[in-house]
């Protein structure tokens, strides 16, 4: 059982040596409780008092932060704004006996300050829960053997790539498909991107990604106009790679050399810097619209500067987040901001694609809220290239749906 304030450290080659965990309360019980569900797991971990933090922070690098939101005299939205201050990257998993909308609120005050917020914990708390907020996103910072893997990875074609189809809500009828990657690891066998995804931006091959989605999604557009479809694929992309020269010259030689319409190709705008140009970056992807791409804001409504955004890109599309989604049947909230965003996006005379819908009563509500496009598990999950072919192949029938 571990004292408050007090680091312990996993045993050398324990898998959880690259994780180092700080639990923030001023509950001395619950210390002792996480310390020892953390310790029984092999995690290296510290127990803190909020106000002793800014002096922890200085001899302890945690790469999770456990993160009380009520605490008298020291709430844990003043700990998030201290931790924005330090240039914290590590996650931080907020917890709180309050109601679950309070935890979303402060999941979401956090990703405004540019934190990196996992998901929320409610109290009474479970040890299952606990680690598997911790375990969630471990390993964000590879080490030399994982950069090793990721870069043969690239070099044999482990990384490949599943589709997401995009309906018409309205019709039921396919429209695209969002392209999303996956790793075909030797001994893991097929990884989802949760498990692999940070490490390989934080090792520094995220422009490497970029250039293989695109590369990717033209061959099977092209695949798809000879089969007489020109439906829509969409690419994931980091705001500043989309904007590189490199990734430009790329796309401008791929769309040049395309028969498939180059509108069949779409940019989807991952959250960047917060510091990145807009007024330059908006020339960059003003060069992209001219080649006839579309240009998606995606996350919509996540990003600490997405009106910003979409005031200085030349988007004509945005995706809402699915973090908007999740609760919408319970949450007022949320659906008002949805509802907001439909609105405005039509005004704009911009595309809307609604992501992260799951089921059949959370697609009519957003069909009553005037949502057009939209994807998630109650349409389809994302799927091989063989298995979206067949798919395409099959809505060209007459009568013939993939939902309702």
């Amino acid at each position: 059982m571990k004292n408050q304030d007090v680091s312990n450290s996993p045993q050398p080659n324990s898998p959880n040596d690259q994780t180092r965990v700080m639990v923030i309360d001023d509950d001395l019980h619950i210390h002792a409780a996480m310390g020892m569900v953390l310790e029984n797991a092999g995690y290296d971990h510290v127990s803190v008092l909020p106000q002793k933090l800014e002096e922890r922070l200085s001899t302890y690098q945690p790469t999770v932060i456990i993160l009380d939101l009520s605490m008298p005299g020291f709430d844990g939205i003043e700990v998030l704004g201290l931790l924005r201050l330090h240039g914290f990257n590590g996650r931080v998993i907020v917890m709180s006996g309050n109601d679950r909308d309070l935890i979303e609120s402060a999941r979401r005050v956090g990703q405004s300050y540019g934190l990196r917020m996992g998901a929320g914990l409610e109290k009474p708390l479970r040890a299952r829960d606990i680690l598997a907020a911790v375990r969630s996103g471990e390993e964000a910072t590879p080490s030399p053997n994982r950069m090793s893997e990721i870069a043969r990875g690239f070099a044999s074609g482990e990384f490949r790539f599943h589709y997401q189809p995009k309906y018409d809500m309205r019709t039921r009828t396919l429209v695209g498909f969002e392209s999303l990657v996956r790793w075909q690891h030797p001994e893991r066998g097929l990884l989802l991107p949760d498990a692999f995804l940070s490490q390989l931006a934080s090792g520094g091959f995220r422009s490497e990604l970029a250039r293989a989605s695109l590369k990717d999604a033209v061959a099977q557009l092209e695949e798809w106009h000879e089969l007489g479809s020109t439906t829509n694929i969409s690419i994931n992309v980091a705001l500043e790679d989309a904007t590189d020269p490199a990734f430009l010259l790329q796309l401008t030689a791929a769309v040049n050399a395309m028969s498939a319409p180059p509108a069949s190709l779409t940019i989807e705008l991952l959250e960047g810097a917060a510091d990145i140009d807009l007024f330059a970056a908006a020339a960059a992807l003003t060069r992209a619209r001219l080649l006839g791409v579309n240009v998606s804001i995606d996350d919509f409504g996540t990003q600490s500067s997405s009106l910003a955004r979409l005031q200085h890109l030349p988007a004509n599309e945005i995706k809402i987040d699915r973090t908007f989604i999740t609760n919408l049947q319970k949450f007022r909230q949320d659906q008002v901001i949805v509802r907001s965003v439909l609105t405005m996006a039509r005004e704009l005379g911009l595309s809307a694609v609604v992501e992260g819908i799951e089921d059949l009563e959370t697609a009519r509500t957003l069909l009553e809220m005037g949502c057009v496009y939209g994807q998630g598990w109650y349409f389809a999950k994302a799927m091989p290239a063989e298995d979206a072919t067949q798919l395409l192949q099959e809505q060209s029938k007459p009568g013939v749906h993939r939902f309702g």
